[in-house]
C-alpha cells in the first residue's frame, strides 16, 4: 500500500509504502492524483477537451489519418473526380487540420448520392456551378488544394439557402429539422 502524506502548511508531498509492519519513504510519486480530469473513459466512449493528450498518447492522429483516408476511398470509389492523387496530397500535407476536414465529411449525406444525380445538382446549382469546375467526362476537376476545399465544403453542405430571404448562408450547424 503506498499512503501520500502532505507535510503540514506544505504543497509538497511525500510517498510512504507500507510494508508489513514498516514504513518506507518512497522518492518519486507512484500515482499522482488531482482535481483535473483530462479524460474520462466510460465504455466505448471517451470524454475529453484534451485533444493534445489523445494526438500524444493514444494515436488519435493515426485514427484521424485512418478515417480520411477511409472518406477518400469513398470519393474515389463514386468515382466523381477526375485526380484523386489531388485528395491523397491534401491530407499528407503535414498538417492534423487537413485530415479532420476530409474526416469531417465523413457522414456527409452527400457522399450517399449517386454519382450522376450530384453531378447534375453541382451543374444545376448556380454556386457550386461556378465553384466547381465539371470536365468533357463528367468528374469533378480537383488541379489544386483549393479545388479540394470546394469539394469539402460541397460534401459538408457549408452553404444554406434561405427560400424566404433568398440569400445563402455560410453554416456551421448542421441539424435536419424534420426529422
Amino acid at each position: 500500500m503506498i499512503f501520500p502524506v502532505v507535510y503540514e502548511n506544505s504543497t509538497k508531498f511525500m510517498f510512504l509504502a507500507f510494508n508489513r509492519l514498516s514504513l518506507h519513504k518512497i522518492s518519486h510519486p507512484v500515482l499522482s492524483l488531482n482535481l483535473k480530469i483530462d479524460m474520462l473513459i466510460i465504455n466505448d466512449t471517451i470524454l475529453t477537451r484534451n485533444i493534445d493528450l489523445l494526438q500524444k498518447y493514444y494515436g488519435f492522429e493515426d485514427l484521424i489519418r485512418q478515417k480520411a483516408e477511409n472518406t477518400i476511398n469513398r470519393i474515389q470509389e463514386l468515382s466523381i473526380v477526375n485526380n484523386n492523387n489531388k485528395l491523397s496530397e491534401y491530407i499528407e500535407r503535414g498538417k492534423l487540420i487537413y485530415m479532420k476536414k476530409m474526416m469531417r465529411i465523413s457522414s456527409s449525406p452527400v457522399l450517399n448520392m449517386k454519382p450522376a444525380e450530384l453531378i447534375a445538382s453541382i451543374q444545376q446549382n448556380e454556386r457550386w456551378n461556378s465553384l466547381l469546375t465539371i470536365d468533357s467526362n463528367g468528374k469533378i476537376e480537383l488541379k489544386s488544394f483549393n479545388d479540394v476545399e470546394k469539394l469539402i465544403d460541397l460534401f459538408d453542405e457549408k452553404y444554406t439557402y434561405s427560400k424566404i430571404s433568398s440569400k445563402e448562408y455560410d453554416t456551421k450547424v448542421k441539424r435536419i429539422i424534420n426529422e
